[in-house]
């Protein structure tokens, strides 16, 4: 990786009184032809324009240019998202790095924005880009991973202390001075780590509602629920590995790790009481053959604040795709809550090794 490189110092390399030159880097693997054409031709309609860089990352057959503008770096072995994107930082010489998925569709003022704010101001390092609601393939789980997903940028306030892999704009010395993604093959959450890493080095993230995108993907439940489970392992690990808990297969790490834990899940943690104490208090009064009152006030209070803690949710997805995806969506939580769960556990309780 290049030399590390404070981002104030990275500053300076914006501040010359010229606007700074951009780069937009695309990883892809086997991409959908249509979605990064699509992709790529709304990339080269920006003002004002910018590199585009297309990162082929071990594709099983070589990929096109697929126009005259774009610059295709091949790998010759599929090493993940995050050295496919280090691999196209490298390539560039420009002063901000655009990171975006190959089935993103930038809307017309994300360039715009990305010049004026990362240009001679001094609020932030990177942006973070906001995905925009479009009506997808009509699949209800699909509208719901939409929903929560702009909901959870929208409301995650002004600064942020995770990247959005999807769609992120960094410095290029903030982006130096972090070492750029993590290269292991992980589960997908080199994004949050690359957030990580920048917030270690003083760099400030914030959301930008200008870097509007359209996000061409589809949710199928076999697939999203395997994904979910793995990055939550993965993060699960990393926040240990942060917190400079070693985890080596002993049940007496519980405690310690439990802790490193919530100074991450503080809230995540009430979360799952507020769905495991009703969840026990079913069983026990199963096994005993009923329930003292104090179990049962217990269970409807833990019950009320995981439905008053998702009412707003419930209500924009009863508003984009009614009672069918509000159903998905409440289902799909309540899975998610068990395998984070199990994550956690399985993150604290058994052998593994920082790779």
């Amino acid at each position: 990786m290049p030399t590390a490189v404070h981002p104030q110092q990275a500053a300076a390399s914006t501040s010359s009184g010229s606007p700074p030159t951009i780069s937009v880097v695309i990883p892809c693997h086997a991409p959908s032809a249509d979605l990064l054409g699509r992709a790529v031709a709304a990339w080269l309609a920006q003002r004002p324009s910018a590199e585009v860089i297309l990162v082929d990352d071990g594709s099983p057959e070589a990929l096109d240019s697929p126009a005259r503008e774009v610059r295709v770096l091949r790998l010759e072995e599929n090493r993940g998202a995050g050295a496919a994107r280090n691999a196209g930082a490298r390539r560039s010489t420009a002063d901000v790095f655009v990171f975006a998925d190959g089935d993103v569709e930038p809307l017309p003022s994300v360039l715009g924005a990305v010049r004026a704010l990362l240009g001679d101001r001094r609020d932030a390092d990177g942006l973070v880009g906001v995905p925009v609601m479009h009506p997808g393939d009509g699949d209800a789980l699909t509208t719901y991973k939409m929903v929560y997903l702009d909901r959870m940028w929208r409301l995650a306030g002004r600064e942020v202390g995770s990247a959005n892999g999807s769609l992120v704009a960094v410095r290029r010395g903030a982006f130096d001075a972090a070492g750029g993604f993590p290269e292991s093959r992980g589960a997908g959450i080199e994004d949050i780590e690359l957030g990580a890493r920048l917030l270690a080095t003083g760099a400030r993230l914030r959301i930008c509602p200008e870097m509007g995108y359209v996000h061409h993907k589809s949710y199928r439940w076999g697939p999203t629920l395997v994904t979910t489970y793995r990055r939550a392992l993965d993060f699960a690990r990393r926040i240990l590995i942060r917190s400079r808990v070693n985890s080596m297969g002993r049940p007496a790490q519980l405690a310690t790790n439990l802790r490193a834990f919530w100074r991450f899940f503080g809230f995540y943690f009430a979360s799952l009481a507020a769905f495991y104490v009703p969840l026990a208090v079913a069983v026990h009064a199963a096994i005993a053959g009923g329930a003292a009152r104090w179990e049962l006030l217990a269970a409807g209070g833990s019950l009320g604040l995981w439905v008053v803690t998702r009412a707003p949710l419930g209500r924009d997805l009863l508003a984009a795709g009614g009672v069918r995806t509000l159903a998905t969506g409440l289902a799909f939580q309540v899975c998610e809550t068990v395998l984070c769960s199990v994550a956690m556990l399985h993150a604290t309780l058994t052998p593994w090794s920082d790779r």
